[in-house]
């Protein structure tokens, strides 16, 4: 059941219109339902009328905005989320080094549900990372890994334990692999009787929803994990938006910012929290750096997330507040900021009774009343902002498109209704005049039509060419993203001070396997802070032209549909409509995110993992035994003592060179494949779709005035009770249709008002 209470995500006024839309939507569902007893439609029109209202009433149903919340580790951004849901539904202090982006939607019930790896993923990423340690690792006697094996488990725990006892990454850092295969071990027990040889989704409900924190909150169990979403039942969010709980942008593990940064591509609102704690830090000015290169920094809201016990006084707190705000300037314009508790206003909306330790923290709070008043005014003023942009962005969204293609339906209908009441009060041969002249002027509408659509397809293949130009210009090898990429791999060098305090910490095979994740390191990062966001801005850039280019052909066959549909009237004698009124209805063109969903098209990841060759280390140690037998040799005849120690540096920079050769080539296939794909596929199918989607918008309008009138014929030559009751069904759906359309008027007019 519903919540009555009003909240700040659940907003009255778009409710409203969006059940005002669905109820005409299924008012001209039984409009057309009720035609065939005429005995006077045509089928293939109303055909289409009946197809459009099913796809506006899915679409209703399936969009979502979605508001991203994002920040460093530990900004308070669980803690965030759980106060606009009034609920502790995520784990407060979790997700320090999980990779999950947790999604939050409206149902029915509370569920969790966890979209789980296959084994043959599992397996998959395992092997790679077995191939990466290989030199570091004992013998094993098959090379297949599968960790259901109990043989292949305890060969991979006994091989770890000796490595981590044998050596150390830099700094206490294990790196990535062994991570990963530790997690895998770790949570085996635990996990391996969910997975299957397909995708699985795995549901826990009600009671037992809360089990799905020990997921999010342990590499053990997240690293088996696709994705995660939660279900909730209060009544706190509309069917139609989606919440989700972002990782800290600063996780130690650059893959993890790749994964934040595709879930941004899809998002409608950035909240962006910051802790009062540590005010506006190195990493929030990476990542809000990193989300202007990729042009989504328009829409965003900035939350201090003040910490009472951290701030002696509200002028403390302000003083943070102030630097906040210079700090942001300097990246984002007039930003939009606010500050306030985030658990406190957790804690007073809470339903449930607080834990005793709670009650104290609120009551030692509530001590400070500037402090708490601040909060709560700040508080009421962010969800006034909140709700702005989303009834903004909703109604732009999810209800203008959809309100003006019901609205041509609707006033198509209504024509087609009229034309036949005028023609059926008319005598036979005044009638067959006008039918005359409506089928020759039927003829210009097909002609019409046929015009824009060979405009439309010439214009998208001429199109497709010059996507296809720019795309090959920013991914070519000689500028863009690739020499930029390429560049930075070359600039690597292992100076020989870094060379021997890796080979002091270790031998040769640790030393290169330090110095290779090193290295790895630094490209993942680049990768994720400069070069996804240049190809995530790329892409969007050319959706925004492929529409903007189709919409400019298309402008000039606008007036001309305009001029047909006047024309149209015209050869009744103006008593089917007004002139003024069709030159005022415009094409409304499809929004691009409601073309892509309608095509089932997604633009890929940016920058995939690339998988790091393990031939690196095998050419290195070749080196090594020849700068070591050549080492022999000069001590054999007294030359330098020291060649020893020489060898190694220079077999472990060998190992450098070599490494920097392989990646560079892992990385032009990489980006070879990602192009190909983008433009022969992706931008290829956006172009078609658009193309569609435009001569659709544009047409739209005929379709009221492409029915077929000749049957009325046969009504003449019965004169008497059929043709009177055809005449008081068309009064009657007359009389509900023009109800209709103004209905829709109305609607119109309260969206453009706000």
């Amino acid at each position: 059941m519903t919540d009555p209470r009003p909240h700040p995500l659940t907003n009255g006024t778009y409710r409203n219109q969006k059940d005002t839309l669905l109820s005409a939507v299924q008012e001209l569902e039984e409009l057309l339902a009720s035609l065939p007893d005429i005995a006077v439609t045509d089928g293939e029109v109303q055909q289409q009328w009946v197809k459009g209202c099913a796809a506006i009433r899915e679409r209703l149903q399936e969009e979502v905005l979605r508001i991203a919340v994002v920040g460093t580790i530990k900004s308070g951004k669980s803690t965030f989320t759980n106060a606009l849901l009034k609920a502790d539904y995520l784990r407060r202090g979790a997700g320090v080094i999980t990779s999950i982006v947790t999604r939050i939607r409206s149902g029915k019930q509370l569920r969790a549900t966890l979209f789980f790896k296959t084994w043959a993923d599992i397996n998959g990423d395992i092997q790679h990372a077995l191939s990466l340690l290989e030199d570091l690792l004992p013998q094993r006697e098959h090379a297949d890994f599968d960790l259901r094996d109990e043989e292949d488990r305890r060969w991979l725990q006994n091989a770890l334990d000796r490595l981590e006892a044998e050596w150390v990454q830099d700094e206490g850092r294990q790196s990535a692999e062994i991570t990963l295969l530790y997690s895998y071990l770790d949570g085996y027990d635990r996990v391996s009787g969910r997975i299957r040889g397909e995708d699985r989704l795995v549901h826990f409900v009600d009671d037992r929803f809360f089990e799905h924190a020990e997921f999010v909150g342990s590499d053990a169990l997240s690293v088996y994990l696709r994705d995660i979403r939660l279900d909730i039942d209060t009544g706190v969010l509309d069917e139609n938006l989606e919440i989700a709980d972002c990782q800290g942008s600063d996780s130690a593990n650059p893959l993890h910012l790749a994964m934040i940064q595709d879930y941004l591509m899809t998002t409608h609102l950035i909240v962006y929290v910051i802790s009062s704690r540590t005010g506006l830090r190195e990493a929030d000015v990476k990542f809000l750096s990193i989300i202007r290169k990729m042009g989504i920094s328009q829409n965003m809201l900035f939350v201090v997330n003040c910490d009472f016990s951290e701030h002696d006084s509200l002028s403390d707190l302000q003083r943070v507040l102030d630097s906040v705000a210079v700090g942001l300037r300097r990246i984002v314009p007039s930003p939009d900021l606010y500050c306030f508790s985030a658990l406190f206003e957790l804690f007073q909306k809470q339903s449930d009774p607080l834990p005793e330790k709670e009650k104290l923290r609120m009551k030692q709070w509530e001590v400070d009343k500037d402090l708490t008043a601040f909060s709560n005014r700040e508080s009421r003023r962010f969800m006034s902002a909140l709700q702005g942009k989303l009834d903004t962005e909703r109604a732009q969204l999810l209800l203008n498109n959809h309100l003006q293609r019901l609205r041509v339906m609707a006033s198509g209908m209504q024509r087609w209704i009229g034309v036949h009441r005028e023609l059926l009060s008319s005598d036979r041969e005044n009638a067959e005049r006008v039918m005359q002249r409506i089928h020759l002027q039927r003829e210009r509408i097909d002609q019409t039509a046929a015009i824009v659509q060979n405009t439309l397809t010439g214009a998208a293949l001429d199109l497709q060419k010059e996507v296809k130009r720019s795309t090959d210009r920013f991914f070519s090898d000689a500028q863009g993203v690739v020499k930029d990429t390429v560049d930075f791999i070359r600039a690597y060098s292992l100076s020989a001070e870094s060379a021997r305090r890796h080979l002091k910490d270790a031998g040769f095979n640790h030393a290169l396997h330090a110095v290779f994740q090193e290295f790895r390191r630094s490209l993942d990062a680049y990768l994720a802070e400069e070069i996804n966001p240049a190809i995530h801005r790329f892409v969007r850039d050319q959706e925004a032209v492929v529409l903007q280019r189709l919409a400019e052909v298309a402008a000039p066959h606008d007036l001309a549909v305009q001029d047909v549909m006047i024309d149209y009237d015209a050869a009744g004698g103006d008593r089917f409509g007004r002139a003024e009124e069709m030159r005022s209805e415009k094409m409304v063109l499809p929004s691009l995110e409601a073309v892509k969903h309608d095509a089932g098209l997604a633009v890929p990841p940016a920058v995939a993992e690339i998988r790091y060759s393990a031939r690196i280390k095998t050419d290195a140690a070749f080196r090594l035994g020849v700068y070591t037998l050549s080492s022999w040799l000069r001590r054999l005849f007294r030359k330098n003592a020291d060649d020893s120690e020489r060898g190694r540096i220079l077999a472990l920079r060998d190992g450098v060179i070599r490494m920097q050769r392989e990646t560079e080539g892992a990385v032009r296939f990489h980006f070879k494949n990602y192009r190909e794909n983008l433009k022969f596929q992706d931008i290829s199918q956006l172009v078609d779709a658009v193309s569609r989607a435009v001569f659709e918008a544009l047409t739209a309008r005929l379709q009221g005035y492409a029915a077929d009138v000749s049957s009325l014929a046969r009504l003449f030559d019965r004169e008497g009770k059929e043709k009177r009751e055809a005449q008081r069904q068309l009064e009657t759906l007359s009389v509900r249709s023009e109800a209709l359309v103004q209905s829709l008027n109305d609607l119109r007019e309260a969206l453009r008002n706000g």
